[in-house]
């Protein structure tokens, strides 16, 4: 997983190659912290630094988080979202306080942008979610 982060997801170029195809490009940025999210709540094989590797490439950048506004403003407010869970659920712990006073800032403004429209659920959540379930209907 840690190749994967640092060779494609936190990659410079990588990120250039998808701000080339727009709204999907911004889209499969957002999916990238997905399917990490995925992997740290089901195998937790990935560590809090990957987060902020990741959250330094894409969030951490005014012109990534420009163009993700430009071109696919939900993924944007999906991204943020989900950093801010995986840090409440303490799967992404940062080192550095900035980090979560900057998602907190984000949540607020993303709230107030949205008018109470619900974001997609992040897959840490709907993991939790299942795995919860899924034990419930084992005790049963």
């Amino acid at each position: 997983i840690a190749r994967v982060v640092y060779a494609r997801a936190s990659n410079s170029g990588w990120l250039a190659g998808m701000q080339r195809h727009g709204f999907r490009g911004a889209a499969e940025i957002a999916a990238t912290l997905m399917h990490m999210a995925a992997f740290a709540n089901l195998a937790g094989v990935v560590g809090p630094q990957l987060f902020d590797s990741y959250h330094d490439a894409t969030l951490g950048d005014e012109a990534i988080v420009q163009f993700m506004a430009t071109h696919n403003p939900d993924a944007l407010a999906a991204m943020r979202d989900c950093f801010r869970q995986l840090y409440e659920a303490g799967l992404g712990q940062t080192r550095r306080n900035s980090i979560p006073d900057q998602l907190e800032a984000y949540a607020r403004h993303d709230k107030n942008k949205r008018d109470g429209v619900p974001l997609p659920m992040c897959p840490c959540r709907l993991v939790m979610v299942c795995l919860c379930a899924l034990n419930l209907l084992m005790a049963s």
